[in-house]
């Protein structure tokens, strides 16, 4: 897992061959959507940690 930072400055989480861009933030975690979502019809998401140290496996 690795944190990059996007074009504009922002994040982007980089974990198993995959880019994610951060889309939602709550309270103890935030939630992650696969950047090839529109070219690639991608539909990943990832959830980790605030501090993005750990990935939160889907219930």
């Amino acid at each position: 897992m690795e944190i990059i930072k996007n074009n504009k400055g922002g994040q982007k989480l980089c974990y198993q061959g995959y880019c994610y861009t951060k889309k939602a933030k709550s309270a103890v975690s935030q939630r992650w959507e696969c950047d090839e979502r529109g070219s690639q019809k991608c539909r990943a998401i990832a959830t980790t940690d605030l501090e993005v140290s750990n990935i939160i496996p889907c219930t």
